[in-house]
């Protein structure tokens, strides 16, 4: 239909014209070999790809200079950047405890030069490899760090002159340990590894000695919290929520019971917004509050941690004793907060002059204010003993170990890894040792268990019972007999 209009003598010229174009086309490439149409192609696609690299190397610092160019990759790091992401994978207690073993160490090596310069006589060659070489900790070989750290061992005082006790000597080996591994990257592993078999027998000769003079035998642990001594807490108004001190005080009290929080970082990382601690108000059911641990002292997130499965704890409404309830508390607290331009911390610094539906302020709670929340509390009660933040996570295994709940369950409450360090909180009560005190003393006969019966007891049980029929027949056949009103026959 296109081509209707058009003669046959027109279609004819148009084709040989085509032809000819076509054959002139040829004619320009005929004196060029494959060769050379392939590597004149191959150029010719290189200068695209460069061309095109330029073009989109030119957008990216485009982008970069708008902002636009962390969409996808971060900006290059660093080698010193590289180095503070590596140390930051040690909790900070572990570096606090790193830096002091380190500093102990050097203040250590110092008086220990200075005093054989003063006068110390030795011939020990070491000394004077030592004084030579001034070696670093990281730049020891293995040979000198078993050599060294021993007489470190031995060597280390307190400031104030006297001797550090057993673990406490023990978290000085491992904070050197430590901090070699983190500063040289060298794989040390002094309480297993055979190079350093000597250094572990000098530790542990060490570490008995001191257990035998006493010393770290009574370590001070923080008490848990007796129901009794809760109901002072409450009866004082340290516990409530009549004001906003006491209000943010309460509410740090019950998430560190019920949720099992460890003293310090816990409480600390609790959130505002993606918060850890939610509240569920089901219809129909009872409202409950749910804690969903994202990072905690076992449960870092790193590859060591990466098939943990964080813990998650409920607590529900208490309606039987509603003004102690977790939940209305909880409620409380969130209500009279603030909602807008806020800290991202849970817990807020109480006003001094508070308005009707605001209470706190937008800033957060210092750390040292919340690190002694417990005790302080516990001081307005009238307590007497030894409490801290910890105190409540203590109290919650306590408890619950004290009314017979499964270990296992204990656990999911408290977030402990192993059994032994669960149990670490069977403490008995004060009413438990009394008791035993009564029983050991004899004024209370106490439950006694009944008596296995071995075959032992039965043989000696027979054995007592013919002797004492046997007895009573001697008895009988030495004394004398007499006879009354009887009838005798002789045959």
């Amino acid at each position: 239909m296109l081509f209707s209009d058009v003669s046959d003598d027109e279609l004819v010229s148009a084709s040989q014209t085509a032809e000819k174009s076509h054959y002139e086309t040829e004619q320009q490439f005929s004196d060029i070999s494959d060769d050379e149409l392939i590597s004149a192609s191959q150029n010719a696609e290189m200068c695209y790809l460069d061309a095109k690299q330029q073009q989109e190397q030119q957008v990216f610092s485009a982008e970069m200079k708008e902002g636009n160019g962390s969409k996808r990759f971060a900006i290059p790091v660093t080698d010193e950047e590289m180095e503070l992401r590596s140390k930051a994978s040690l909790p900070k207690n572990t570096l606090r405890r790193n830096m002091w073993a380190l500093n102990t160490w050097n203040k250590w090596a110092v008086a220990r030069n200075n005093t054989r310069l003063h006068g110390y006589q030795g011939n020990d060659i070491a000394i004077n490899k030592w004084n030579k070489k001034k070696k670093p900790l990281t730049n020891l070989s293995d040979e000198e760090l078993q050599y060294w750290i021993s007489k470190f061992i031995l060597e280390v005082r307190k400031e104030n002159g006297t001797e550090y006790p057993p673990r406490t000597l023990l978290s000085l080996v491992m904070g050197l340990q430590s901090y070699i591994r983190t500063e040289s990257k060298r794989g040390i592993d002094l309480l297993n590894s055979d190079q350093f078999v000597g250094l572990r027998q000098v530790l542990d000769s060490e570490m008995k000695r001191l257990s035998h003079t006493g010393l770290g035998c009574n370590t001070k642990k923080a008490q848990a919290i007796s129901l009794e001594d809760e109901s002072k807490l409450w009866s004082s108004k340290a516990l409530g929520d009549y004001n906003p001190k006491v209000l943010v005080r309460t509410l740090h009290y019950l998430n560190g019971k019920n949720f099992g929080l460890r003293g310090g970082q816990e409480h600390r990382r609790l959130r505002y917004k993606s918060p850890q601690i939610t509240l569920h108000e089901p219809e129909g059911e009872i409202a409950y509050l749910k804690y969903s641990e994202d990072v905690s002292k076992t449960c870092q997130g790193g590859l060591k941690h990466r098939k943990l499965v964080p813990k998650q704890v409920t607590h529900f409404a208490n309606a039987d004793c509603p003004e102690r309830c977790h939940v209305r508390i909880y409620k409380k607290y969130m209500e009279l907060s603030p909602k807008d331009n806020r800290d991202d911390s849970f817990y807020l610094q109480p006003l001094q002059k508070w308005r009707e539906n605001v209470w706190f302020s937008r800033q957060p709670i210092g750390v040292n204010t919340l690190s002694n929340f417990t005790r302080e509390t516990c001081e307005k009660a009238g307590l007497k003993g030894f409490y801290t933040n910890h105190s409540l996570r203590a109290t919650t295994a306590t408890r619950l170990f004290r009314r017979g709940v499964d270990e296992q369950l204990i656990m999911t409450k408290t977030g402990h890894r192993s059994v032994e360090g669960v149990r670490s909180y069977k403490r008995p009560s004060e009413q438990q040792e009394q008791h035993i005190s009564r029983i050991l003393d004899g004024s209370d006969d106490g439950p006694t268990p009944p008596k296995i019966r071995t075959q032992t007891d039965v043989s000696d049980e027979s054995v007592t019972q013919t002797d004492s029929s046997l007895s009573r027949l001697i008895d009988l056949t030495n004394q004398p007999v007499v006879f009354q009103n009887c009838n005798f026959q002789f045959h």
